[in-house]
């Protein structure tokens, strides 16, 4: 287990992560959020909106892509 770390409001939280995904999460996180200093309340709902948006294109994409593999059939 890794531990990243997270300063919201001034409030520091740390977070236990597998190893094999640590590395990938930290630096997801680091594109939207200050890893090394503080972030606002507001930083971090528009990295969870912004992460939440790109899900949904994501599954969106997965949905048309299994929609044309079955009428391929």
């Amino acid at each position: 287990m890794k531990k990243i770390s997270l300063t919201v409001a001034g409030k520091t939280y740390d977070i236990n992560i597998e190893d094999m995904l640590a590395d990938e999460l930290k630096e997801a996180m680091s594109r939207d959020l200050n890893m090394d200093g503080n972030n606002s309340v507001k930083a971090l709902l528009e990295a969870y909106l912004k992460k939440n948006y790109e899900y949904f294109l994501m599954e969106k994409k997965l949905l048309e892509l299994l929609k044309k593999l079955d009428s391929q059939k």
